[in-house]
Protein backbone atom coordinates (compact mmCIF):
# COMPACT_ATOMS: atom_id res chain seq x y z
CA UNK A 1 0.00 0.00 0.00
CA UNK A 2 1.46 3.34 -1.21
CA UNK A 3 2.01 5.84 1.92
CA UNK A 4 1.01 9.20 1.02
CA UNK A 5 2.97 12.32 1.85
CA UNK A 6 6.06 11.11 -0.24
CA UNK A 7 7.59 12.62 -3.38
CA UNK A 8 9.55 9.81 -4.88
CA UNK A 9 11.22 9.62 -8.16
CA UNK A 10 10.73 6.74 -10.97
CA UNK A 11 14.15 4.76 -9.44
CA UNK A 12 12.48 4.55 -6.40
CA UNK A 13 8.88 3.85 -7.62
CA UNK A 14 10.67 0.56 -9.84
CA UNK A 15 11.69 -0.51 -6.86
CA UNK A 16 8.09 -0.67 -4.55
CA UNK A 17 6.21 -1.64 -7.86
CA UNK A 18 8.76 -4.95 -7.58
CA UNK A 19 7.31 -5.46 -3.96
CA UNK A 20 3.68 -4.40 -5.11
CA UNK A 21 2.14 -1.18 -4.92
CA UNK A 22 -1.56 0.12 -3.78
CA UNK A 23 -3.97 3.19 -3.17
CA UNK A 24 -2.82 6.39 -5.37
CA UNK A 25 -0.24 7.92 -7.30
CA UNK A 26 0.06 11.14 -9.33
CA UNK A 27 2.46 10.86 -12.55
CA UNK A 28 4.06 14.06 -13.07
CA UNK A 29 7.47 15.42 -14.56
CA UNK A 30 9.10 16.23 -18.20
CA UNK A 31 9.92 12.79 -19.04
CA UNK A 32 6.86 11.43 -20.32
CA UNK A 33 8.86 7.95 -22.13
CA UNK A 34 10.03 6.93 -18.65
CA UNK A 35 6.51 7.65 -17.54
CA UNK A 36 4.78 5.51 -19.99
CA UNK A 37 7.22 3.14 -19.39
CA UNK A 38 6.32 3.19 -15.64
CA UNK A 39 2.78 2.76 -16.38
CA UNK A 40 2.98 0.24 -18.67
CA UNK A 41 5.33 -2.04 -16.10
CA UNK A 42 2.27 -1.53 -13.75
CA UNK A 43 -0.46 -2.50 -15.86
CA UNK A 44 1.62 -5.72 -16.47
CA UNK A 45 1.80 -6.10 -12.68
CA UNK A 46 -1.61 -5.95 -11.41
CA UNK A 47 -3.10 -7.57 -14.79
CA UNK A 48 -2.78 -10.99 -13.96
CA UNK A 49 -6.11 -12.50 -15.25
CA UNK A 50 -6.16 -12.98 -18.42
CA UNK A 51 -9.50 -11.89 -20.43
CA UNK A 52 -10.61 -10.14 -17.78
CA UNK A 53 -8.91 -6.55 -18.24
CA UNK A 54 -12.84 -5.15 -19.16
CA UNK A 55 -13.38 -5.84 -15.18
CA UNK A 56 -10.60 -4.95 -13.80
CA UNK A 57 -8.77 -2.35 -16.27
CA UNK A 58 -10.54 1.48 -16.11
CA UNK A 59 -9.15 4.12 -18.44
CA UNK A 60 -10.89 7.64 -17.31
CA UNK A 61 -10.31 10.73 -19.73
CA UNK A 62 -10.99 14.51 -18.93
CA UNK A 63 -10.94 15.26 -22.20
CA UNK A 64 -14.11 12.92 -23.21
CA UNK A 65 -16.76 14.57 -20.90
CA UNK A 66 -17.99 16.79 -17.88
CA UNK A 67 -19.08 13.62 -15.76
CA UNK A 68 -15.54 12.29 -14.70
CA UNK A 69 -15.09 12.48 -11.42
CA UNK A 70 -18.02 10.39 -10.75
CA UNK A 71 -16.68 8.07 -13.17
CA UNK A 72 -13.46 7.72 -11.08
CA UNK A 73 -15.48 7.34 -7.95
CA UNK A 74 -17.11 4.05 -9.62
CA UNK A 75 -13.95 2.75 -10.58
CA UNK A 76 -12.12 3.01 -7.84
CA UNK A 77 -15.34 1.34 -5.94
CA UNK A 78 -15.01 -1.74 -8.31
CA UNK A 79 -13.95 -4.92 -6.75
CA UNK A 80 -10.90 -6.87 -8.74
CA UNK A 81 -12.53 -9.77 -10.45
CA UNK A 82 -10.08 -13.05 -10.51
CA UNK A 83 -7.05 -11.17 -9.22
CA UNK A 84 -6.22 -8.92 -6.20
CA UNK A 85 -6.34 -5.13 -7.54
CA UNK A 86 -7.84 -3.37 -10.06
CA UNK A 87 -6.38 -0.17 -12.22
CA UNK A 88 -7.33 3.03 -12.79
CA UNK A 89 -5.98 5.42 -14.94
CA UNK A 90 -7.10 9.15 -15.34
CA UNK A 91 -5.32 11.35 -18.13
CA UNK A 92 -5.77 14.24 -20.23
CA UNK A 93 -6.11 17.12 -17.12
CA UNK A 94 -4.21 20.22 -17.45
CA UNK A 95 -3.79 21.43 -13.85
CA UNK A 96 -3.44 24.82 -14.47
CA UNK A 97 -6.84 25.16 -16.61
CA UNK A 98 -8.62 23.10 -14.10
CA UNK A 99 -11.51 24.34 -11.53
CA UNK A 100 -11.35 24.05 -8.00
CA UNK A 101 -14.37 21.46 -7.86
CA UNK A 102 -12.39 18.90 -10.17
CA UNK A 103 -8.92 19.52 -8.39
CA UNK A 104 -10.31 19.11 -4.50
CA UNK A 105 -11.96 15.82 -6.06
CA UNK A 106 -9.39 14.34 -7.12
CA UNK A 107 -7.60 14.78 -4.33
CA UNK A 108 -10.54 13.38 -2.02
CA UNK A 109 -11.06 10.59 -4.46
CA UNK A 110 -7.19 9.55 -4.13
CA UNK A 111 -7.88 9.69 -0.03
CA UNK A 112 -10.59 6.69 -0.85
CA UNK A 113 -8.38 4.09 -2.75
CA UNK A 114 -7.63 1.07 -0.53
CA UNK A 115 -5.02 -1.67 -1.20
CA UNK A 116 -7.04 -3.40 -3.60
CA UNK A 117 -6.69 -0.41 -5.84
CA UNK A 118 -4.32 1.24 -7.93
CA UNK A 119 -5.38 4.78 -9.04
CA UNK A 120 -2.75 6.32 -11.54
CA UNK A 121 -3.38 10.32 -11.88
CA UNK A 122 -1.18 10.33 -14.96
CA UNK A 123 0.15 14.35 -16.04
CA UNK A 124 2.08 15.03 -19.24
CA UNK A 125 5.10 17.12 -18.85
CA UNK A 126 3.31 20.29 -20.49
CA UNK A 127 0.32 19.23 -18.13
CA UNK A 128 1.77 20.40 -14.85
CA UNK A 129 4.46 22.31 -14.19
CA UNK A 130 7.12 20.80 -12.12
CA UNK A 131 10.16 23.32 -11.97
CA UNK A 132 11.19 25.84 -9.81
CA UNK A 133 9.07 25.84 -6.48
CA UNK A 134 7.18 22.49 -7.28
CA UNK A 135 7.81 21.27 -3.88
CA UNK A 136 5.36 24.32 -2.35
CA UNK A 137 2.80 24.67 -5.45
CA UNK A 138 -0.28 24.53 -5.23
CA UNK A 139 -0.20 20.81 -6.78
CA UNK A 140 2.07 19.22 -4.25
CA UNK A 141 -0.08 20.92 -1.67
CA UNK A 142 -3.37 19.33 -3.19
CA UNK A 143 -2.09 15.80 -3.81
CA UNK A 144 1.09 15.07 -1.00
CA UNK A 145 -1.65 14.49 1.79
CA UNK A 146 -3.62 11.88 -0.18
CA UNK A 147 -1.48 10.42 -2.80
CA UNK A 148 2.17 9.63 -3.24
CA UNK A 149 3.76 11.77 -6.14
CA UNK A 150 6.13 10.22 -8.73
CA UNK A 151 8.19 13.14 -10.03
CA UNK A 152 9.38 11.73 -13.55
CA UNK A 153 12.53 14.37 -14.24
CA UNK A 154 15.36 14.17 -16.69
CA UNK A 155 18.09 11.69 -15.45
CA UNK A 156 21.52 14.18 -14.92
CA UNK A 157 24.18 14.38 -17.79
CA UNK A 158 26.59 11.80 -16.11
CA UNK A 159 22.81 8.95 -15.70
CA UNK A 160 21.55 9.46 -19.43
CA UNK A 161 25.68 9.13 -21.06
CA UNK A 162 26.13 5.90 -18.88
CA UNK A 163 22.83 4.37 -20.41
CA UNK A 164 23.43 5.85 -23.69
CA UNK A 165 26.78 3.83 -23.53
CA UNK A 166 25.37 1.14 -22.18
CA UNK A 167 22.62 0.26 -24.60
CA UNK A 168 25.40 1.05 -27.86
CA UNK A 169 27.89 -1.62 -26.32
CA UNK A 170 24.62 -4.23 -25.76
CA UNK A 171 24.55 -3.56 -29.36
CA UNK A 172 28.14 -4.11 -30.62
CA UNK A 173 28.96 -0.64 -30.94
CA UNK A 174 30.66 1.93 -28.75
CA UNK A 175 29.88 5.39 -27.62
CA UNK A 176 32.87 7.31 -26.97
CA UNK A 177 33.22 9.84 -23.70
CA UNK A 178 33.28 13.07 -26.26
CA UNK A 179 30.26 11.57 -28.41
CA UNK A 180 27.97 10.56 -25.25
CA UNK A 181 28.62 14.23 -23.87
CA UNK A 182 27.62 15.50 -26.94
CA UNK A 183 24.91 13.10 -27.31
CA UNK A 184 23.23 14.00 -24.07
CA UNK A 185 23.41 17.67 -24.69
CA UNK A 186 21.81 17.46 -28.18
CA UNK A 187 18.85 14.83 -26.38
CA UNK A 188 18.65 17.49 -23.61
CA UNK A 189 19.02 14.37 -21.35
CA UNK A 190 15.47 13.05 -23.03
CA UNK A 191 15.26 9.61 -22.63
CA UNK A 192 12.25 9.09 -25.44
CA UNK A 193 14.91 11.79 -27.66
CA UNK A 194 17.71 9.28 -26.87
CA UNK A 195 15.83 6.40 -27.85
CA UNK A 196 14.91 7.47 -31.12
CA UNK A 197 18.46 8.92 -31.57
CA UNK A 198 20.48 6.01 -30.35
CA UNK A 199 18.62 3.95 -33.17
CA UNK A 200 19.78 6.11 -36.10
CA UNK A 201 23.16 5.93 -34.23
CA UNK A 202 22.99 2.13 -34.10
CA UNK A 203 21.92 1.64 -37.98
CA UNK A 204 24.92 3.88 -38.35
CA UNK A 205 27.84 2.38 -36.40
CA UNK A 206 26.40 -1.60 -37.80
CA UNK A 207 27.05 -0.16 -41.34
CA UNK A 208 30.41 0.16 -40.30
CA UNK A 209 33.47 -2.57 -38.93
CA UNK A 210 32.34 -5.04 -36.13
CA UNK A 211 32.62 -2.89 -32.96
CA UNK A 212 32.85 0.50 -34.31
CA UNK A 213 33.48 3.60 -32.27
CA UNK A 214 31.17 6.55 -32.71
CA UNK A 215 32.76 9.54 -32.66
CA UNK A 216 31.60 13.23 -31.51
CA UNK A 217 31.64 14.35 -35.04
CA UNK A 218 29.31 10.86 -35.94
CA UNK A 219 26.73 12.08 -33.39
CA UNK A 220 26.51 15.82 -35.12
CA UNK A 221 26.40 14.19 -38.38
CA UNK A 222 23.80 11.82 -37.58
CA UNK A 223 21.85 13.23 -34.66
CA UNK A 224 18.79 15.77 -34.66
CA UNK A 225 19.18 18.17 -31.61
CA UNK A 226 15.97 18.23 -29.28
CA UNK A 227 13.79 20.90 -29.46
CA UNK A 228 14.47 23.07 -26.11
CA UNK A 229 13.53 26.67 -24.76
CA UNK A 230 17.35 27.82 -25.45
CA UNK A 231 19.35 28.60 -28.11
CA UNK A 232 19.66 26.00 -30.72
CA UNK A 233 22.51 24.23 -31.30
CA UNK A 234 23.43 24.81 -34.15
CA UNK A 235 23.74 28.77 -33.08
CA UNK A 236 25.02 27.79 -29.91
CA UNK A 237 28.24 26.26 -32.09
CA UNK A 238 28.37 28.97 -34.42
CA UNK A 239 28.81 31.55 -31.70
CA UNK A 240 31.37 29.26 -29.40
CA UNK A 241 33.30 28.87 -32.97
CA UNK A 242 33.64 32.57 -34.07
CA UNK A 243 32.72 31.07 -37.57
CA UNK A 244 30.68 33.56 -40.30
CA UNK A 245 30.23 31.21 -42.26
CA UNK A 246 28.39 28.76 -39.93
CA UNK A 247 26.31 31.50 -38.19
CA UNK A 248 25.33 33.24 -41.65
CA UNK A 249 23.68 29.58 -42.14
CA UNK A 250 22.24 29.60 -38.70
CA UNK A 251 20.00 33.09 -40.11
CA UNK A 252 19.30 31.27 -43.51
CA UNK A 253 17.93 28.72 -42.20
CA UNK A 254 16.27 30.74 -39.70
CA UNK A 255 14.60 32.73 -42.35
CA UNK A 256 13.34 29.47 -44.13
CA UNK A 257 11.57 28.26 -41.41
CA UNK A 258 9.92 32.09 -40.80
CA UNK A 259 11.30 32.23 -37.56
CA UNK A 260 10.86 35.73 -35.80
CA UNK A 261 14.23 37.71 -36.36
CA UNK A 262 13.68 39.35 -33.25
CA UNK A 263 13.79 35.97 -31.49
CA UNK A 264 17.14 34.37 -33.16
CA UNK A 265 18.45 37.66 -31.83
CA UNK A 266 17.01 37.12 -28.61
CA UNK A 267 19.19 33.47 -28.58
CA UNK A 268 21.83 34.88 -29.96
CA UNK A 269 22.29 37.50 -26.97
CA UNK A 270 21.55 34.96 -24.32
CA UNK A 271 24.36 32.89 -25.78
CA UNK A 272 26.92 36.25 -25.72
CA UNK A 273 25.60 36.69 -22.17
CA UNK A 274 26.75 33.08 -20.99
CA UNK A 275 30.03 33.72 -22.84
CA UNK A 276 30.91 37.00 -21.14
CA UNK A 277 29.55 35.87 -17.95
CA UNK A 278 31.84 32.81 -18.07
CA UNK A 279 34.97 34.77 -19.40
CA UNK A 280 34.18 37.64 -16.52
CA UNK A 281 34.45 34.55 -13.99
CA UNK A 282 37.84 33.06 -15.39
CA UNK A 283 39.15 36.33 -15.39
CA UNK A 284 38.39 37.10 -11.69
CA UNK A 285 40.54 34.05 -10.56
CA UNK A 286 38.09 31.23 -10.75
CA UNK A 287 38.99 28.20 -11.70
CA UNK A 288 36.53 26.11 -14.31
CA UNK A 289 35.08 24.13 -11.71
CA UNK A 290 34.50 26.97 -9.55
CA UNK A 291 33.48 29.14 -12.51
CA UNK A 292 30.77 26.79 -13.26
CA UNK A 293 29.38 26.93 -10.15
CA UNK A 294 29.51 30.47 -9.91
CA UNK A 295 27.14 30.75 -13.53
CA UNK A 296 25.37 27.37 -13.09
CA UNK A 297 26.80 26.30 -16.44
CA UNK A 298 27.60 23.16 -16.21
CA UNK A 299 28.02 19.92 -18.61
CA UNK A 300 29.25 19.70 -22.10
CA UNK A 301 27.92 23.53 -23.08
CA UNK A 302 30.42 24.56 -20.00
CA UNK A 303 33.29 22.76 -21.91
CA UNK A 304 32.16 24.53 -25.30
CA UNK A 305 31.75 27.94 -23.56
CA UNK A 306 35.63 27.99 -21.79
CA UNK A 307 36.59 26.84 -25.28
CA UNK A 308 35.07 29.79 -26.55
CA UNK A 309 36.20 32.16 -24.24
CA UNK A 310 39.63 30.99 -23.75
CA UNK A 311 41.70 32.72 -26.39
CA UNK A 312 39.26 36.23 -26.82
CA UNK A 313 39.92 38.82 -24.62
CA UNK A 314 37.09 40.07 -22.95
CA UNK A 315 36.43 43.02 -24.88
CA UNK A 316 35.73 41.11 -27.93
CA UNK A 317 32.97 38.88 -26.33
CA UNK A 318 31.67 42.73 -24.55
CA UNK A 319 31.71 43.92 -28.29
CA UNK A 320 29.52 41.05 -29.31
CA UNK A 321 27.09 41.21 -27.12
CA UNK A 322 26.98 45.62 -27.55
CA UNK A 323 26.85 45.11 -31.00
CA UNK A 324 23.87 42.74 -30.86
CA UNK A 325 22.05 44.58 -28.35
CA UNK A 326 22.05 47.73 -30.58
CA UNK A 327 20.89 45.69 -33.73
CA UNK A 328 17.89 44.89 -31.28
CA UNK A 329 17.44 48.74 -31.27
CA UNK A 330 17.83 48.90 -35.05
CA UNK A 331 15.42 45.99 -35.33
CA UNK A 332 12.80 47.64 -33.38
CA UNK A 333 12.92 50.80 -34.88
CA UNK A 334 14.35 50.96 -38.33
CA UNK A 335 12.60 49.66 -41.42
CA UNK A 336 15.71 48.00 -42.99
CA UNK A 337 14.96 44.31 -43.95
CA UNK A 338 15.69 42.71 -40.41
CA UNK A 339 17.53 39.62 -41.75
CA UNK A 340 19.65 42.02 -43.60
CA UNK A 341 20.56 43.79 -40.12
CA UNK A 342 21.54 40.35 -38.54
CA UNK A 343 23.38 39.45 -41.52
CA UNK A 344 25.16 42.72 -40.72
CA UNK A 345 25.42 41.75 -37.27
CA UNK A 346 27.33 38.83 -37.50
CA UNK A 347 29.73 40.80 -40.51
CA UNK A 348 30.92 42.80 -37.93
CA UNK A 349 31.04 40.18 -34.88
CA UNK A 350 32.86 37.72 -36.64
CA UNK A 351 35.31 39.93 -39.79
CA UNK A 352 38.87 40.50 -38.56
CA UNK A 353 38.89 44.36 -37.62
CA UNK A 354 40.76 44.61 -40.51
CA UNK A 355 38.68 43.92 -43.13
CA UNK A 356 36.02 45.60 -41.63
CA UNK A 357 37.82 49.62 -42.15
Amino acid sequence: MAAAGRIIDYYEFATELKQGVGGAYVFCGQEDGIKKGCLSAVYKKIMTAEGMEVFNNYSISFGTGDDQLDKIENAISSFPMMQDQILVVVSDLNFAQANKETKEGLSDLCSRCGKETVLVIYFRGSEVDTGYGFEKSEFVKLFQSNATIVKFDKPTPGKFQAWAKKKAFSNGWILSDPAAELFSYMCDCSMMQGEAELEKLNAFALSHEEHYTVTEEDVRMVCTEAPREGAPFAMSNAAYKWSLKEMLEVFRKARDDREEPIMVLSMLISIYSDMLMFKAALNSGLGFPQACEETKIKGYRANLINDAVSKPNISIIENALNEAYRTDVKLKSETTDSWVLLDMLAARIYTPASLRK
